[in-house]
C-alpha cells in the first residue's frame, strides 16, 4: 500500500491536506529525477535571427528500430516560439537523434551542429539547456524548357543531378526535379549548396505519356527526336555546363534548350527463365553509367505475350530494369540491351533462373541459448553497381534464413544483426571458405550452405574533442571514421562512424576487434569513405589504434578538414 493510500487511516480530515501536500512535492521530485529536459534554439545559418514555428523532434536510437528519423513516429515533439526557442521535458533516459525542420529552409545531410539531425544523450534527471541548430534557407532553380524552334514545352521533366560515389564507382544521382508548365516553366525547391548538372526529357512521368510523336522520316533518312538534354543544350553529360548553387541562392534562368537526335525504335519479347511470356512487367531502360531508371518516353509495360516497345532511344549500351507490376510479388530484374544504329524488331530478353540460397545465424564463443536471430539480414550485392539487383534473406528466431530472387554474376555478402546485442560480424562461410570481404559467384551461393558467425567480445572507442565555440556554428556534419587496416575489410564495408554530439562526444560500442585508422572529419560524405582514392590519400593523417577482444579505449583525436581534392563530394 503507497504512502498516500495510508493517510485517511493515519489522520484526520483536518490534518490530511497538510500531510498530503508534504508528500506530493517529494514524489514529484522524484519523477523528475528520472527523466530529462532539452532546450535550445533554431536559428537561421545565414542571418542568426530566430526561427519561429520551426518543428523540433526526438527518435530514440536502437531501442526501437523502427523509430527512426524521417518517420512519423517521433517519440517527442515540439514547435518553437517566436524567439526560435524550444523546451521538451520529462523525456525518458537514452540516445535521441534529434531532427529540426522548417518549410522554406533545407533539412539537410545531418549533422551536429548547423544541420537537421544530431545525436543527443540524455541521463537520468540531466537538463542540457544550451542546445542551438541553424537550418539553411532553401536554394531555388528556375528557368524554361524550348524546343528547337523556341517555343516553350510543357510537361517536360527536369532533373538536378549529382554526382555520388558507390564502392569507388561515379553515378549520377537526383537530387531535385520538377515538371514545365504551359509556359515551359519549371520550379525545383529545396536545393541544397552544390554543384549539379540539370537535365530535361520529355517523359513526362515514372509511367506516364510518352514524348510527343515524331514525323516519319523520308526514306533512307535517319530518324529524329527530341532526347534527354543537359543544360544549356548538351547532349552528354561531358559537354553540359554544372551550375553551382550557394546557401539560401535563387538561380534563375537556367534555360534548356531540347536537342535532337538520332533514335531508333527497339521492340521485341521478354520471356520468363522457362521460355514462357513474361507479362504483368513495366521495362524502365537506362544508360548504362547511370544511378537510376526514369520512365517516361523510354519506358515501356510487357503485353499478355510479353511483347514490349521501346520508342525514340539514341544508340548506345543500356541497363534495363524489369519490375513485376501485378502485386504478387516484388521481382525486379536487371538486363543488359544493347541498341544499333537502326530499328529492331526482334530482340529477345529472357530473365535469369530463379537464384536460391540458404544458411543460417549463429554466435560464437557466448554461452547465451535463448538468442532470438528474427530481423537479422544477409545481402548480397552485385559487384557492377546498378542501384538495384539487391538479393537478400531475413533470419527467423532460431537464426535460418532463405535468400530468394539473388542477381546472377558476382556479388559481395553483407551481413547485419542486433540479436545478439552488441556484435559483429566474424565471418560468412560458404563451402568452407570465409567470403566475407570477398567477390563471390552468386550461382555458388546455392550449391553451399551458408554461416553467418557473430561474436559478442566487441571492443568499444568514446573520447571527447575540444571544439571552440566559434567552430561549432560553421560545423555541418563532423564524424569520427575508423578505417580497418585490413583491406578486406574495408572492402566489405566494416569501417565504424560515429557522430560527433553537442559536447563533442562521440562512441562507437560495437567495433570489431583488430587494427584502425582514426580520423575525426569536419564533414564528411558517406559514400566517398568507401572510395579506395578517398582512403590512399587521407591515411598518412590517421591515429593508428588496435583494439584486442572486449577492450575499451580513449581515443584523442582532433578535428580535420575534409580533403580539398575531394571537395566536390561535398553536397
Amino acid at each position: 500500500m503507497s504512502k498516500l493510500a495510508l493517510i485517511p487511516y493515519l489522520c484526520g480530515a483536518l490534518f490530511c491536506a497538510q500531510l498530503i501536500a508534504q508528500v506530493t512535492p517529494a514524489t514529484a521530485q522524484t519523477d523528475a529525477t528520472r527523466t530529462a529536459t532539452v532546450e535550445g534554439l533554431v536559428l537561421n545559418q545565414i542571418t542568426k535571427e530566430p526561427l519561429k514555428r520551426a518543428e523540433v523532434q526526438l527518435f530514440r536510437i536502437e531501442k526501437n528500430a523502427s523509430n527512426i528519423m524521417g518517420s512519423n513516429d517521433a517519440a517527442y515533439g515540439v514547435v518553437t516560439d517566436a524567439e526560435g526557442k524550444f523546451h521538451i521535458e520529462n523525456i525518458e533516459p537514452g540516445e535521441y537523434r534529434l531532427q529540426h525542420h522548417k518549410s522554406g529552409f533545407v533539412s539537410g545531410r545531418g549533422g551536429a551542429y548547423s544541420m537537421s539531425s544530431t545525436t543527443v544523450t540524455l541521463a537520468a534527471g540531466e537538463k542540457m539547456n544550451s542546445l542551438r541548430y541553424y537550418l539553411m534557407p532553401q536554394g531555388i532553380v528556375n528557368g524554361r524548357v524550348l524546343d528547337d524552334e523556341g517555343e516553350p514545352v510543357q510537361g517536360a521533366s527536369v532533373m538536378l543531378m549529382r554526382p555520388i560515389y558507390i564502392r569507388g564507382s561515379r553515378r549520377m544521382a537526383p537530387a531535385g526535379q520538377a515538371q514545365t508548365n504551359d509556359r515551359g516553366e519549371y520550379r525545383i525547391i529545396d536545393v541544397q549548396p552544390g554543384k549539379y548538372l540539370v537535365k530535361a526529357d520529355l517523359g513526362r512521368a515514372f509511367m506516364g505519356p510518352a514524348a510527343a510523336p515524331v514525323a516519319t522520316p523520308q526514306p533512307g533518312a535517319p530518324r529524329m527526336a527530341f532526347v534527354s538534354t543537359y543544360y544549356p543544350n548538351a547532349l552528354e553529360q561531358a559537354q553540359a555546363t554544372r551550375i553551382e548553387m550557394a546557401v539560401g541562392q535563387e538561380l534563375s534562368g537556367q534555360d534548356i534548350t531540347l536537342r535532337k537526335d538520332k533514335v531508333v525504335k527497339v521492340s521485341g519479347k521478354l520471356l520468363e527463365s522457362d521460355g514462357s511470356p513474361a507479362n504483368n512487367f513495366f521495362m524502365m531502360p537506362s544508360a548504362r553509367d547511370a544511378f537510376t531508371f526514369s520512365g517516361g518516353s523510354m519506358a515501356a509495360p510487357t503485353d499478355a505475350k510479353g511483347a514490349f516497345t521501346f520508342s525514340n532511344m539514341r544508340p548506345g549500351d543500356y541497363t534495363v530494369l524489369a519490375i513485376h507490376t501485378d502485386g504478387s510479388s516484388s521481382q525486379q530484374h536487371v538486363l543488359s540491351l544493347q541498341v544499333g544504329e537502326t530499328d529492331a524488331d526482334n530482340v529477345t530478353l529472357q530473365l535469369p533462373p530463379p537464384l536460391e540460397a540458404a544458411g543460417s545465424f549463429m554466435v560464437e564463443g557466448s554461452d547465451k541459448k535463448d538468442i532470438d536471430f528474427a530481423g537479422c539480414n544477409l545481402n548480397a550485392m552485385p559487384v557492377e553497381f546498378s542501384g538495384f539487383g539487391v538479393g537478400g534473406g531475413s533470419a527467423r528466431s532460431d537464426g535460418a534464413f532463405k535468400m530468394e530472387r539473388l542477381t546472377p554474376g558476382r556479388v559481395t555478402l553483407s551481413a547485419y544483426c542486433r540479436a545478439a546485442g552488441h556484435s559483429y560480424v566474424k565471418s560468412i562461410m560458404v563451402g568452407g571458405e570465409d567470403v566475407f570481404g570477398k567477390e563471390i559467384e552468386a550461382s555458388s551461393l546455392s550449391s553451399a550452405a551458408i554461416r553467418v558467425i557473430l561474436r559478442t567480445d566487441v571492443a568499444s572507442v568514446s573520447g571527447t574533442l575540444e571544439i571552440p565555440e566559434e567552430k561549432k556554428a560553421t560545423l555541418r556534419q563532423p564524424t569520427v571514421v575508423l578505417f580497418p587496416a585490413d583491406d578486406r575489410l574495408r572492402k566489405a564495408g566494416q569501417m565504424e562512424q560515429s557522430q560527433i554530439d553537442q559536447k563533442g562526444h562521440f562512441e562507437s560500442k560495437s567495433v570489431r576487434p583488430g587494427e584502425y585508422l582514426a580520423f575525426a572529419f569536419e564533414d564528411a560524405d558517406y559514400a566517398t569513405l568507401s572510395d579506395p582514392e578517398f582512403f590512399t590519400a587521407i591515411q598518412s593523417k590517421a591515429v593508428k589504434v588496435t583494439l584486442a577482444a572486449s577492450e575499451s579505449k580513449t581515443l584523442d583525436l582532433k578535428l580535420l578538414p575534409w580533403p580539398e581534392e575531394f571537395a566536390d563530394r561535398i553536397q
